[in-house]
C-alpha cells in the first residue's frame, strides 16, 4: 500500500498537471470505485469543477476543488492516479476524468481496494478513516512526549501501535520496519516496554526515514508509480524490508522475516532488541 512518502510524491507530481485544470467529463467504468456519493451524482458534481493545489492527509490524496470540497482518493494496495494523453486505456482503468487541456486523469486499480469520496465544503462525504487520523510525523503536535504517552502501558507490539493511523498518520509496513531497524527495536516488543531513549529514537527516526523516502520519490517494488508514471527510487535504500536472507548492512547477520500485528515483518535479530 502506498504510504506517506508515495502519496506525497504523487501529490507533488500531479500538482503542476492539475492545478487550474477543469473537469469536462467523468467516465466511470467500475461504479464500485466510487464510494460517495452515488456514481451518477459523483459524475455530474465534478463536471465543470476546477482543481486547486492538491493536498494530502496521511495516506489519503486530497484533490481540492474550486468552490470548496475535495476529491479524496485512497489508493490502497494497487491504485494508481496519473495524468496521460488520450489513447487506449490500460487494463484495470476504472475511472477517467477528462481535463480541459485534452489530457486525462486516470485511475487504475488492479485489486480494486481503493476508491473515491467526493467531500463537500462542509465535510459531508468524508471517509471515516480520514476523520480518525492522528497527527503526522512532521506535525508539531507529534512530539516525543506525545508518542511516549501513546506507547505507555500498552501490551500490544510496538509495531502494531506505530501502524495505528489514529496514533500516527501515514506510516505503513515498509517504513515501520525501516524505522524499527533504525531505532534498534524489535517489532514484537511490548509498546509499554519501550524506554524513553528508544522513544526519542523512534520519534526522530520516523521523520528521518520519511524525509529520505520522499527525497527518493518513494519505494517501488511492485505496483506503485508516481503521478507521471515513474517508479520511486527508495527501494535501493531499504535496510531490512524485503531483504529476507540477505546480510544486515550494519552487522552482517542474516535479515529475517516473521509476522507481527498480522503483517510480514523484516528485522535484524542482532541489531534489534
Amino acid at each position: 500500500m502506498p504510504e506517506l512518502p508515495e502519496v506525497e510524491t504523487i501529490r507533488r507530481t500531479l500538482a503542476p498537471r492539475l492545478v487550474n485544470r477543469t473537469v469536462t467529463a467523468v467516465k466511470v467504468f467500475r461504479p464500485q470505485q466510487i464510494r460517495h456519493p452515488e456514481p451518477e451524482v459523483f459524475q455530474l458534481a465534478l463536471v465543470g469543477r476546477r482543481f486547486q493545489e492538491p493536498g494530502r492527509r496521511g495516506k489519503y490524496l486530497l484533490l481540492h476543488l474550486d468552490s470548496g470540497g475535495s476529491l479524496c482518493c485512497h489508493l490502497r494496495m494497487s491504485g494508481r492516479l496519473y495524468v496521460a494523453e488520450p489513447g487506449p486505456l490500460p487494463k484495470h482503468t476504472h475511472v477517467v476524468f477528462d481535463l480541459d487541456n485534452g489530457h486525462e486523469l486516470r485511475y487504475e486499480d488492479q485489486r480494486t481496494f481503493g476508491g473515491f469520496h467526493l467531500i463537500g465544503p462542509d465535510g459531508c462525504g468524508m471517509p471515516a478513516g480520514l476523520r480518525e487520523l492522528g497527527p503526522e510525523p512532521f506535525d508539531p503536535d507529534w512530539t516525543a512526549a506525545y508518542l511516549a504517552g501513546k506507547l505507555h502501558g500498552r501490551r500490544a507490539p510496538v509495531k502494531a501501535v506505530l501502524l495505528d493511523q489514529s496514533v500516527v498518520a501515514g506510516l505503513g509496513n515498509i517504513y515501520v520496519d525501516e524505522l524499527l531497524f533504525q531505532a534498534g527495536i524489535r517489532a514484537d516488543r511490548l509498546a509499554g516496554a519501550v524506554t524513553p531513549a528508544e522513544v526519542e529514537r523512534l520519534h526522530s527516526g520516523a521523520r528521518a526515514v520519511l524525509a529520505a523516502a520522499i527525497a527518493r520519490r518513494g519505494t517501488t517494488f511492485s505496483l506503485y508509480f508516481d503521478g507521471d508514471g515513474n517508479p520511486g527510487d527508495f527501494y535501493e535504500e531499504l535496510k531490512v524490508f524485503d531483504r529476507t536472507g540477505q546480510p544486515c548492512y550494519t552487522c552482517g547477520t542474516e535479515v529475517r522475516k516473521t509476522r507481527v500485528a498480522g503483517r510480514g515483518t523484516h528485522y535484524c535479530p542482532r541489531c534489534q532488541q
